[in-house]
């Protein structure tokens, strides 16, 4: 994996952060493997990124829109904003 620096994180502390891509180690890797390396990496993130874009979008269109209380027909825009 490559190291990421930025000026602004890089003026207070001078240790470097190693970000990883989680859809490039979910190709690799297992979930154990990943836990390992990012103890701090909810289970639920590593699941989404397995599930294909419109899989994302409609779970994400159903979260808010039961979070939300919306019925499809209530306000058109959010619907509008979460087409398939």
């Amino acid at each position: 994996m490559q190291w990421y620096k930025d000026d602004l994180t890089s003026a207070f502390s001078k240790q470097q952060a190693e970000v990883f891509s989680l859809e490039q180690m979910r190709r690799t890797l297992t979930w154990e493997e990943i836990a390992t390396k990012v103890p701090q990496l909810p289970r639920g993130w590593f699941e989404l990124v397995g599930l294909s874009r419109s899989d994302r979008i409609e779970l994400f269109q159903d979260f808010w829109f039961s979070a939300l209380g919306v019925e499809n027909s209530d306000f058109p825009g959010i619907c509008h904003f979460f087409p398939l």
